[in-house]
């Protein structure tokens, strides 16, 4: 990290200390799960209704012709919020944080037959080396009663979500960012609706204190995206994309001082196998 930004700019160094705060906030964020007044599908549900009117600019609405895709790319992102909230209330911080950071070496890997993009020699080994790490801490208990149920649900929260990222990705270039995310987040919540029905949560919230935490998640969300965004256009991609593994020991900071969660070898090992793995597989484009 010193050498990198020994060769960094003066004017990065504002973005490269924004994006370390975005990585907190993002996990920190998510200990205020403990707190809402709802299940955790509905407090998704609650999260993009509280920010979508601030992607609402002079967007119009999508051409006839995408609203399939749309709607597809709206059940994966409702899916992949309703496993995530799950997964970090039913297995440990650090196993969930860790299981769903292997989308990006998903997002390669449909790349190839989608977007025709063939991974290259060192992808399979990076991939290899990160699945290596999801079996590690999946094959280990967390100590909690569904912590395996939840550890599968980060894992297919990553799934979906790189099926997502790759849709977004063509949307984006076709019609802007802000089009593609107001488009998909409006998508993913009837959705959302028909998941929290499914799990028996209710969307109803009570007028008491702990409506603040689901303003706070959407506010954290909001401001997250835009500093990340802001800071993405200033730093090199590549560094900002290993940024993302801060997101690691900030998870387990907040597991351990919000739900009192240990963080034990199997965290460093698997950890280490899927951290070490996506910086294999990051380190060169694919061929």
């Amino acid at each position: 990290m010193t050498a990198v930004l020994k060769d960094t700019p003066s004017a990065q160094r504002w973005p490269v200390i924004l994006l370390v705060l975005c990585h907190m906030n993002g996990a920190f964020s998510m200990s205020l799960l403990k707190f809402t007044p709802v299940g955790p599908v509905a407090t998704a549900f609650w999260r993009l209704v509280l920010t979508l009117p601030v992607l609402i600019r002079a967007n119009s609405l999508p051409p006839r012709a995408e609203w399939a895709i749309i709607t597809l790319a709206g059940l994966m992102f409702g899916l992949d919020l309703a496993l995530w909230y799950r997964a970090l209330q039913q297995t440990t911080f650090v196993n969930a944080t860790l299981l769903i950071n292997l989308y990006p070496a998903l997002v390669a890997l449909l790349a190839w037959p989608l977007l025709n993009q063939r991974p290259s020699r060192r992808f399979w080994l990076g991939f290899a080396l990160t699945v290596a790490g999801a079996a590690v801490i999946i094959g280990k208990p967390s100590g909690l009663t569904v912590g395996a149920l939840g550890d599968l649900q980060a894992v297919g929260a990553a799934v979906v979500y790189a099926v997502y990222f790759v849709i977004v990705s063509r949307l984006s270039a076709t019609y802007g960012a802000s089009s593609a995310l107001l488009w998909t987040n409006a998508a993913a919540l009837p959705w959302l609706a028909v998941i929290a029905w499914g799990f028996g949560e209710s969307l109803a919230i009570p007028m008491d204190w702990t409506v603040w935490s689901l303003f706070a998640i959407a506010f954290a969300s909001i401001a997250g995206q835009w500093v990340f965004t802001y800071a993405l256009a200033r730093l090199p991609a590549a560094f900002a994309a290993l940024t993302s593994h801060l997101g690691v020991p900030f998870a387990a900071i907040a597991g351990w001082l919000t739900w009192g969660q240990p963080i034990g070898i199997v965290h460093l090992i698997g950890g280490g196998l899927i951290i070490g793995g996506l910086t294999v597989a990051r380190h060169r484009p694919l061929s």
